[in-house]
């Protein structure tokens, strides 16, 4: 068995053409620099698709991202980003993270500031918004368009397609899926 080990214990290093033993510091910082090169291609890969939901708007935080392919069909459940003027920003653009209520051919009805896809309680629009400034809700109720999504957090306070109405899909910027 020793003799075996001897054997297969050195390598031969290719850029230098040197013998190399697994217990010698070159082996070691090798294989150091190649695990932190693992370890930040790994980070990297992380950071660029998983997304964060800065606020309570949704019932779920973490979310894997995939970006938007042109054409596609979403379905109702689903996660998507896109950017939206927000109010309590002072008008800023900003990215949101929303769930996929109702979709093409669905039926969106409302009945004193309740909405409802195919019968199906969505939320109810508020009055005023968090700050106390008054709303103003989507009014328009019927049959959902092509190429359209009527959007929805979770949060009764969640600024979503109760008060700009729905989407159009071209501007879903990446589909999430929930992680926690």
């Amino acid at each position: 068995m020793k003799k075996i080990w001897e054997k297969t214990k050195a390598y031969i290093c290719w850029a230098h053409g040197k013998p190399y033993y697994l217990g010698s510091k070159t082996f070691h910082y090798g294989l150091q620099l190649l695990m932190a090169c693992f370890f930040l291609a790994g980070w990297w890969w992380l950071l660029n698709h998983t997304a964060l939901s800065p606020t309570d708007s949704l019932r779920h935080r973490l979310f894997f991202k995939k970006a938007a392919v042109a054409g596609k069909t979403y379905q109702q459940g689903d996660y998507v980003t896109f950017d939206v003027e927000h109010p309590l920003e002072k008008g800023k653009v900003i990215s949101i993270i929303k769930r996929v209520a109702c979709i093409e051919g669905d039926t969106l009805t409302i009945r004193d500031r309740e909405y409802y896809c195919n019968g199906k309680y969505l939320g109810l629009a508020k009055e005023k918004n968090i700050k106390g400034q008054p709303t103003n809700p989507w009014k328009e109720e019927g049959q959902i368009g092509k190429g359209w999504a009527f959007v929805i957090g979770d949060s009764p306070d969640s600024y979503d397609s109760r008060y700009y109405g729905p989407i159009s899909l071209d501007r879903i910027k990446e589909q999430l899926w929930a992680i926690w």
